[in-house]
């Protein structure tokens, strides 16, 4: 394999490689919302003051927006956001050179 091909195989490596990190991420990031959710509605049950006379629609809401303010959410999308931008940035290069490869 000459080092062009190498180079083409090693972007589409890197990209597969940051994409499945950004799905690691975001995996991370639905559970820490399911959890947030369970948690909201788990104090309701308790008779959370706070939670105790909302709907399960309330509950589920408000279990989301608590997840989604938190500072371990932002920092999952931040990285899966991070990670898919490289993922793409290094499939187009390795697309790129494919095409100039042909050519």
């Amino acid at each position: 394999m000459d080092s062009r091909n190498e180079q083409i195989t090693d972007d589409y490596e890197l990209a597969r490689t940051y994409q499945r990190q950004a799905e690691e991420f975001r995996d991370q990031w639905m559970a820490g919302r399911a959890r947030e959710i369970e948690y909201v509605i788990g104090r309701a049950r308790e008779g959370d003051p706070r939670f105790k006379r909302m709907s399960e629609r309330e509950l589920q809401a408000t279990g989301r927006m608590r997840w989604s303010k938190s500072g371990r959410a932002r920092k999952l999308a931040g990285l899966d956001e991070e990670y898919s931008r490289l993922a793409k940035i290094h499939l187009a290069f390795a697309e790129f050179q494919l095409l100039r490869a042909r050519n």
